[in-house]
C-alpha cells in the first residue's frame, strides 16, 4: 500500500465507557441507600424489604467492582462491553424505584409533620382549657419529651375534670389519648367543634393547601414558609367565597410550582453529583480540578448555578474524554509500530497530537518513512502513507517500499488484536499508486521543537 485510510478501536475506550457506568451506579446506588434508610426510620414494616434488597443490591454492586479493579488489565473488549451492559441495566433498575421511594418517602414525612403539628394545636387547645389547673405552666414546642410531661398533666387533670368538659372538649380528649396509646396517623383529625356548613377548615383543597405547605417545607428546609402560610390564612378568612375559591385555587398553582422547582432541583443535584463521579473515573489531572470546583455547589447552588455546572462537567467529562482516547489511540499504534522494529520516540505521541502528524522511519529502509495523519483528535480514523526522505534517490525502489508496509500493516493487525485493539483498513491505494511523496527527515529535537511551540501557542490564544 502506497497510502491507506484506517480506523482504529482501542482497549481503554471500553474501559473508560465502562469505568464511567460504574461511577454512575455507584451514586445512584448512595442516593438509594439514603432513601431506603429514612423510609426504615419511620416505617418499621420496610426493615426486612430493606434488609434483602440492600443485601442483594450490595452484592452485586461489590461483584462490578471488584471485577473492575482485579480483572481490567485482562479483560477483552466484549468482556468489559458485556460488563458495562449488566452495570447499565442493575443503574437502570435502582433509577427506577427512586422517584418511587421519594414520592414515597416525602408522603410518609409530610404524614409525620401533620401529625406532629396537629397534635402541638390539639394540646395547645387543651391546655387553653385547664391552663387554671395546670401544677406548672409550659411553652409549648415539638420536644416529645416536654408534650409528653405535658399530656400527661392534661390527662390527670382533665379525668378530675370529665365531668365538666363539654361533647368538644371530650372528643378533644379522647383523640389526644387515642393517639398516645395507638399512634393513630387519623388522630387528629378529630374535630374538636362542629365543622362550618362551607367546609373552610376541612374541605379537601384546604388540606391539600395544609399538606403542600409541608411538602415545600419537607423538600426545602432552609424555605421561609411564612409568607405561604399568611397567604393560607388570608384565604380561610375571606367570606366570600367565590373569592375564596379563587384565592385558594391560586395558592394552589403557586406551591405546586414551588414544589415542582425544588424537585427539580433536587434531580439537577443528583444529575451533578453522577456526573461528577464520572468526571472523577477519568483519572485526570484536569477532571480531578473540574469536578472539586463542581462538588463546591452540589448542596448549596441555585437552580441556575447547577444548571450552569452541569453543563460545564458534561461538556468537561467529553472533551477530556475524547482527549484521552486520542493520545492513547495514537500511543497504541506507535507501540504496535515500534515492535516492527520502527524508530519511535518518547515525543512521537505528543508531535502526532500537536502538529497533527508524525513521521518515523525504519533501520531496513533509512531513506523511507511512514506518515501517521489524523483524522480530528475526536477522530478514531488516520491515515498512512509511505514517503521518502530525498528526491535523489532510487524511485524503483519505491513500490518494494510500499510492498513491505502492506505485509507490515497485516503483522500490526495482528500484534495490535493480542492488545485489545482492532484495525481495520476504510480504504487503501495499492503499491505504486502514484508519485511518492519527499518528506523532510524528523528527528526527535526537531519533534520536540515542534511540541513546545505548539503548547505556547495554545496558552497565548
Amino acid at each position: 500500500m502506497s497510502s491507506s485510510a484506517h480506523k482504529i478501536k482501542i482497549r481503554k475506550q471500553h474501559l473508560i465507557a465502562c469505568r464511567r457506568a460504574h461511577a454512575r451506579l455507584e451514586k445512584f446506588y448512595q442516593r438509594w441507600q439514603q432513601l431506603s434508610q429514612k423510609l426504615t426510620e419511620v416505617d418499621e414494616a420496610r426493615n426486612q424489604l430493606f434488609s434483602q434488597q440492600n443485601q442483594s443490591f450490595l452484592q452485586q454492586f461489590q461483584a462490578f467492582r471488584l471485577r473492575l479493579e482485579q480483572e481490567d488489565i485482562s479483560m477483552l473488549p466484549n468482556e468489559i462491553d458485556t460488563l458495562k451492559r449488566r452495570i447499565e441495566r442493575f443503574t437502570q433498575n435502582i433509577q427506577e424505584e427512586i422517584p418511587l421511594l421519594q414520592a414515597a418517602l416525602l408522603e410518609e414525612q409530610a404524614e409525620e409533620a401533620r401529625k406532629r403539628y396537629h397534635r402541638s394545636k390539639n394540646l395547645a387547645i387543651l391546655t387553653e382549657l385547664l391552663q387554671d389547673k395546670l401544677p406548672t405552666r409550659h411553652s409549648l414546642n415539638h420536644d416529645t419529651d416536654l408534650q409528653s410531661i405535658l399530656f400527661h398533666q392534661l390527662s390527670e387533670q382533665a379525668d378530675k375534670e370529665q365531668s365538666h368538659l363539654t361533647e368538644e372538649q371530650s372528643a378533644l380528649l379522647s383523640s389526644l389519648l387515642a393517639e398516645q396509646h395507638a399512634d393513630s396517623p387519623q388522630a387528629w383529625q378529630v374535630p374538636i367543634a362542629p365543622a362550618p356548613k362551607t367546609g373552610v377548615h376541612s374541605g379537601p383543597m384546604y388540606e391539600q393547601i395544609d399538606t403542600m405547605i409541608i411538602r415545600l417545607g419537607i423538600l426545602d428546609n432552609q424555605r421561609d414558609l411564612s409568607p405561604y402560610q399568611s397567604q393560607y390564612q388570608t384565604v380561610l378568612s375571606l367570606k366570600d367565597e367565590v373569592q375564596k375559591q379563587l384565592s385558594a385555587d391560586s395558592l394552589v398553582l403557586e406551591l405546586a410550582t414551588q414544589i415542582r422547582q425544588e424537585q427539580q432541583l433536587q434531580d439537577l443535584r443528583t444529575q451533578l453529583a453522577v456526573a461528577i463521579a464520572e468526571l472523577e473515573s477519568l483519572e485526570d489531572e484536569e477532571a480531578v480540578t473540574i469536578a472539586r470546583e463542581a462538588d463546591s455547589i452540589v448542596q448549596k447552588g441555585s437552580l441556575i448555578e447547577i444548571s450552569t455546572g452541569l453543563e460545564q462537567v458534561n461538556d468537561a467529562i467529553t472533551r477530556i474524554e475524547q482527549r484521552i482516547i486520542s493520545a492513547e489511540r495514537r500511543h497504541v499504534v506507535l507501540e504496535g509500530l515500534r515492535g516492527l522494529g520502527y524508530q519511535v520516540n518518547e515525543n512521537s505521541v505528543n508531535a502526532w497530537l500537536a502538529d497533527g502528524q508524525v513521521v518515523i522511519s525504519h533501520p531496513s529502509t533509512p531513506d523511507y518513512g511512514l506518515e501517521l495523519g489524523a483524522g480530528g483528535e475526536e477522530s478514531a480514523r488516520f491515515q498512512v502513507r509511505t514517503v521518502a526522505f530525498s528526491e535523489d534517490r532510487d524511485t524503483a525502489r519505491d513500490r518494494d517500499v510500499d510492498a513491505i508496509w502492506c505485509h507490515q500493516h497485516h503483522q500490526l493487525q495482528e500484534n495490535l488484536a493480542k492488545a485489545g485493539a482492532e484495525l481495520t483498513i476504510d480504504r487503501a491505494l495499492p503499491p505504486g499508486s502514484g508519485k511518492m511523496k519527499v518528506r523532510e527527515r524528523v528527528d526527535a529535537a526537531r519533534q520536540q521543537r515542534v511540541v513546545n511551540h505548539n503548547k505556547t501557542r495554545v496558552l497565548k490564544g
